[in-house]
């Protein structure tokens, strides 16, 4: 089936106090292909998180139409065609990580693995040594893992991240990082990942998509041109450097661009 994302025209406005209102999101066109990695990133309040929420099925855009595979998020959703990761891993804290991961093969049968993929995906996220202990029994970096393995447990068409790694420090983030990428790999899912990192939106994607505040809205699309695996030697490499300062050049226009407009 495909994953493909597809969002056009999309408009999401929130209502304030006294009268006012937020445009958090406004005519956002984009295509996330089938199997591709596409980060998005931007300044607080450019509605990110919001534009996530919504292909997920979360929000209810005010105009234009998102359609996951062809389908309606919601019908998507109720399909099991979507794993979701938030910036919080949400494990159950009286199940074992194992139990936890396994989830959801109880609540879809069809798509859920089974304990014994679960086991296998666990130990490729190296969780294998404490997958029997409680979320409360292991670090931050091994919840959110979890969490990410528990999202590829459902064997979804389309995984949405919302800055997964955010509260992480940076050598665990790479470390996790390394490990999605592998899933990912492995399992090839279109991905819609949230990000604030510039050096972890180059490492991870396919494609990056650089959005600004005051209205929502998308300024910017790179592609990023770099050899898979993404190993830690290519962070060292000039090209890249080179995508790391391309991509703060447009986030910097970007920026500029919605101060000019507020003023």
């Amino acid at each position: 089936m495909s994953g493909e994302i597809r969002v056009t025209g999309v408009r999401r406005v929130y209502e304030i106090g006294a009268g006012g209102s937020l445009t958090a999101l406004d005519d956002v066109d984009l295509t996330v292909e089938t199997g591709t990695f596409v980060s998005v990133i931007g300044p607080s309040g450019c509605g990110k998180s919001t534009l996530l929420r919504a292909v997920a099925g979360l929000e209810t855009p005010d105009a234009g139409q998102i359609t996951v595979g062809g389908l309606t998020p919601e019908r998507a959703a109720a399909d099991k065609m979507l794993g979701l990761v938030p910036q919080t891993p949400a494990l159950l804290p009286w199940l074992s990580v194992l139990k936890n991961v396994s989830l959801p093969k109880k609540v879809n049968r069809r798509k859920g693995r089974t304990t014994a993929d679960m086991v296998d995906l666990l130990s490729k996220a190296g969780l294998g040594d404490v997958m029997h202990k409680l979320p409360s029994q292991i670090s931050g970096g091994m919840q959110q893992r979890a969490a990410i393995v528990r999202a590829f447990g459902l064997h979804p068409d389309v995984l949405l991240m919302d800055e997964p790694f955010s509260a992480l420090d940076e050598f665990t983030r790479e470390a996790l990082q390394e490990q999605l990428l592998d899933l990912w790999d492995e399992l090839k899912a279109t991905v819609l990942f949230i990000t604030h990192s510039v050096s972890e939106a180059v490492r991870l994607s396919d494609r990056i998509v650089v959005m600004a505040p005051r209205p929502g809205r998308i300024t910017d699309v790179i592609d990023i041109d770099l050899p898979r695996p993404r190993g830690q030697a290519l962070l060292k490499t000039p090209e890249f450097h080179a995508y790391e300062d391309l991509v703060r050049d447009r986030l910097r226009g970007a920026f500029h661009y919605a101060n000019a407009i507020a003023s």
